[in-house]
């Protein structure tokens, strides 16, 4: 009986022990992994309390610098562990990337400090130069910089914007020393789909914006824009029109909204007209029949015959190029600015710099620049004359268009198959 007690009692301590040794829960760990200076992402890592397992391999990289190992230190002091490496950890921890130089950038040692330099690049004002210590994210400094007629965008490590760009305020982690140029975009007084903020009469009833920019159009692509700015003109290389042309052209045959790069000097060959408005114009809103083109009843009413038209318009040279200011219904001279109306002064009459004009175009004036005329492939008379045609045809041979020359702006007609520019106008009221 003794001794078949003392056995019971043996194998039930036995099955105790085993059952509390089985039923104990592994501990995990996590190991986290630190770019140390570099750029990318990767995820933490969990490992199993006494189970070997290899790290992560490395994601991270670092401009000028080969990744070589982990360490438990960011300055490479501590414990140090190859890339995919088989470890069993004990303890939660992080390992920091290690980098070594390739010859382009020094090796950045963390805990050292570095400046950040702010150049007002065009700009005036006063910014502090900004110290970051190696291997500690900051935000950089926001901007304090301003600039007459421009608004600012961000910086860059070029001035010319071909850099590195960074946003304002924008978290950073810099291992070396470094100038930011600030950027910046002309100011214009026109809206998100590049219609002019102000109006423009163009019959008793009829309110119109002017869109930003001479009409262009890349054949390669089917791609419709506006000119970036009022002045920009595409010149002589309008002799490039073809269906297959990477490059841009501004000077178009009568109608041609679905045939944009026809050459032909047939006037046959125009008998419709197609609003070059029907078209999607990338940069002016993108969408199909927003824009249109005036007719030559609306120029009219425009140049000679809203209240006070006379004073309305002028001749001008604007950063170099010649043409016509049309000024809006509702105008106010901006300050520090000079403006001479008569469409029959020469074009020396106004003249403004980028930056001077910058404050007309804030009011919503408008400038037809004098973009030449095209034959066929011939261009001729860039920077000397220019045409705008209409939407009105007084036969199937001619069209009526907005004649700009030195002596003299006036409306008149021409061929069909000439290559004239053309400015689109979004209505607003009819």
């Amino acid at each position: 009986m003794k001794r078949t007690l003392f056995l019971f009692l043996a194998i039930a301590s036995l099955v105790g022990m085993l059952a509390i040794s089985g039923c104990k829960k592994k501990e995990t760990f996590t190991v986290t992994f630190n770019s140390n200076g570099g750029s990318g992402t990767m995820a933490s890592q969990t490992f199993t309390e006494g189970e070997a397992q290899a790290l992560t391999r490395n994601a991270f990289i670092y401009e000028g610098f080969t990744f070589n190992g982990w360490n438990t230190v960011q300055d490479g002091s501590g414990v140090l562990y190859s890339d995919g490496q088989t470890i069993t950890a004990t303890a939660d921890m992080t390992l920091y990337a290690q980098w070594t130089s390739n010859g382009t950038n020094p090796t950045p040692q963390p805990g050292n400090t570095v400046t950040v330099t702010f150049d007002a690049n065009g700009g005036t004002g006063e910014m502090s130069p900004q110290t970051f210590t190696i291997g500690t994210p900051q935000a950089l400094s926001s901007n304090m910089f301003t600039r007459e007629g421009y608004n600012y965008v961000n910086w860059n490590t070029a001035a010319d914007g071909t850099g590195t760009a960074y946003s304002d305020s924008q978290v950073v982690s810099p291992t070396a020393s470094m100038t930011l140029y600030a950027q910046w975009n002309v100011m214009c007084g026109f809206d998100s789909n590049g219609a002019s903020n102000a109006m423009f009469s163009v019959a008793t009833t009829k309110v119109v914006r002017f869109s930003r920019g001479n009409l262009q159009y890349q054949a390669s692509t089917s791609t419709w824009r506006f000119a970036e700015n009022q002045y920009d003109i595409v010149g002589d290389d309008n002799s490039s029109i073809s269906a297959t042309n990477t490059g841009w052209i501004d000077l178009f045959g009568w109608g041609t909204g679905s045939d944009p790069t026809n050459v032909s000097i047939n006037n046959a060959d125009y008998s419709s007209f197609t609003d070059w408005g029907r078209n999607a114009i990338s940069n002016g809103g993108d969408q199909a029949d927003y824009w249109s083109t005036l007719s030559i009843d609306e120029w009219t009413y425009l140049i000679d015959s809203r209240p006070n038209a006379s004073s309305l318009v002028g001749k001008a040279t604007v950063n170099g190029v010649t043409g016509l200011i049309i000024l809006p219904d509702n105008w106010t001279l901006p300050s520090g600015c000079a403006f001479i109306s008569g469409k029959e002064n020469p074009f020396g009459t106004n003249t403004y710099t980028i930056e001077q004009w910058a404050k007309m175009e804030l009011s919503s004036a408008v400038f037809l620049p004098s973009t030449g005329v095209r034959m066929g492939a011939d261009v001729f008379s860039v920077g000397i004359s220019g045409g705008y045609w209409s939407s009105s045809a007084p036969s199937a041979t001619i069209a009526f268009f907005l004649a700009i020359m030195d002596s003299d702006s006036s409306l008149g007609s021409d061929s069909k198959y000439y290559g004239q520019s053309v400015r689109l106008v979004h209505v607003v009221q009819n």
